[in-house]
């Protein structure tokens, strides 16, 4: 796989906060982005997976023969932000059954799935019990 990424700019309201960025990735290839609280990072990663409008630019994925993929960038990419997006009140096995029936449903179920991450213990706590590597 290619990623392409030419002339992205995002705006936030009437401000442009990601202007002009271009780069290219390929299979293996890693991208670090840095800087100061507030300065875009993850506006630009947001804007590349397809979760906020660009003002200018394109952001294109190819297959392995040079071939670009026609669906929306959005349906190759899965953004994980520094939030998990779990809710605290409910149960683990709540948060967790939302989201399994959002995505589909996958091979495993719940209990499975907590089983193979050694977290089946944890089913019936509310969310916000969990230390911070367990919600991980």
């Amino acid at each position: 796989m290619k990623l392409i990424v030419e002339n992205l700019s995002i705006a936030r309201g009437t401000n442009v906060i990601v202007d002009n960025i271009d780069f290219e990735l390929n299979a293996g290839d890693a991208l670090i982005v840095t800087g100061e609280n507030g300065s875009g990072k993850s506006t630009t990663l947001r804007g590349i997976a397809g979760l906020l409008p660009l003002i200018n630019g394109s952001v294109k994925f190819f297959d392995e023969e040079g071939k670009r993929f026609e669906a929306p960038v959005k349906e190759y990419c899965h953004y994980l932000g520094h939030q998990n997006g779990m809710k605290t009140a409910l149960t683990v096995r709540e948060n967790l059954e939302f989201w399994r029936n959002f995505c589909g449903s996958p091979e495993l179920t719940v209990e499975q799935a907590l089983d193979e991450v050694e977290l089946l213990h944890t089913i019936d706590l509310p969310f916000h019990y969990l230390s911070a590597g367990q919600k991980q």
